[in-house]
């Protein structure tokens, strides 16, 4: 797989869904995304999506977490990739 362009925010307008998509997949987090912080595509046989997103957990305490979902819209497919604490 390639590498994402550099400094590229989502043209994608559901960005927010996807990192909703990337938390509710993540099982062993409880949270609800905030914002969308950043994020990349990257064109495949679908896309990539790489994003940084701010949850709040059950108790109001935030954290940010990167995200990569990948989706193919013909085939209905979404797929979490990767989820772990960002930097």
């Amino acid at each position: 797989m390639g590498t994402y362009p550099e400094n590229q925010q989502p043209t994608y307008s559901g960005a927010r869904w996807l990192g909703r998509f990337g938390v509710s997949q993540a099982r062993e987090l409880r949270a609800q995304v905030q914002q969308v912080v950043s994020g990349k595509e990257q064109s495949v046989s679908g896309m990539n999506y790489e994003l940084v997103i701010d949850v709040s957990d059950v108790g109001g305490k935030l954290g940010r977490y990167k995200a990569e979902v990948y989706e193919q819209e013909w085939t209905k497919t979404r797929k979490l990739i990767s989820f772990s604490k960002a930097n």
